[in-house]
């Protein structure tokens, strides 16, 4: 499945899947001969009610919807999976990995469906997100002056440390950044432009465990941003904070890196860019504190 992301304007990997199963499911309905009582109940269901979830740490969504529909259409779950599954968007005219979001989606009992990011798709993501940065929904719940600053110091490093990281690869000559004057400043790479995500075979360069785990942070933080749930908003920066402190320790941009794979230093700053366009969010606009750009 691929779904291009030029067209949709959302960072928001769960409400873009929410809304293509609700399509499914309205296709799929058009082809049953439902009762009036059927029809009510499906024409009920909006994107809201369709059990979706990312699986934990991973890069994988799984939906349920097949096994509440069951109920409705007295059909068996694994059937009715299937049947959504043919129903979704048929994959586009491929026109490379820029701008082109995809998944490979697959059936398992009893009636799962998972989606599962290609790592082409996770590539035409994060370029997405170098160049819209995330923002926040109307209904997300704005922390006034907080008297949990304290606890949120070890957030704020991790932005201000993105912050240094980004000057650096720009003085570098790494990659080249427009700083925009504000608070907190958004650091927005301009070069190179897309960032080599990928290597020469169309694989992603981003897979050490640190790296993979902090982009599952960030698609996790974007999700909750959509949602209308409030979590722990503080536990969830320090989630993402802490995600960014293990990707420093463990995946390396200057030395040998910057000199013998020069293309794997471009796309570690460009996850950092990325998390240091979120983690500044949150802290401005969520939580009510300062996001520096220097300790």
């Amino acid at each position: 499945m691929k779904l291009n992301l030029t067209t949709i304007n959302s960072s928001t990997i769960m409400q873009l899947l929410l809304d293509q199963l609700q399509a499914a499911i309205n296709l799929y309905t058009e082809t049953l001969c439902l009762a009036a009582e059927e029809v009510d109940r499906c024409a009920g269901l909006n994107p809201e009610g369709i059990p979706l979830y990312r699986v934990q740490d991973d890069m994988v969504y799984a939906s349920a919807i097949a096994l509440k529909l069951a109920s409705i259409f007295h059909l068996q779950p694994l059937d009715i999976a299937t049947q959504l599954v043919s129903c979704l968007p048929s994959p586009s005219q491929d026109t490379g990995t820029q701008g082109v979001l995809e998944f490979t989606v697959k059936v398992a009992p009893p009636g799962w469906i998972y989606f599962q990011f290609t790592d082409p798709g996770i590539a035409a993501w994060l370029q997405y997100l170098t160049q819209t940065p995330a923002t926040i929904a109307s209904h997300t719940v704005i922390y006034q002056a907080s008297p949990i600053a304290l606890s949120l110091f070890p957030v704020q490093y991790a932005h201000a440390r993105c912050c240094s990281l980004l000057r650096l690869g720009h003085q570098q000559g790494l990659i080249k950044l427009s700083t925009h004057t504000k608070m907190p400043p958004l650091y927005q790479l301009i070069e190179p432009n897309p960032i080599p995500w990928l290597n020469a075979d169309k694989q992603l360069q981003l897979v050490h465990p640190a790296e993979l785990r902090l982009i599952a942070q960030l698609l996790g933080v974007l999700d909750e941003l959509s949602e209308f749930n409030q979590p722990n908003w503080v536990k969830v920066a320090s989630n993402l904070s802490d995600a960014m402190t293990s990707f420093y320790r463990h995946c390396r941009v200057w030395g040998e890196v910057k000199t013998q794979t020069p293309h794997l230093a471009q796309a570690r700053l460009g996850l950092v860019g990325i998390t240091q366009s979120v983690l500044g969010l949150m802290l401005q606009d969520i939580l009510g504190a300062t996001a520096p750009a220097e300790l």
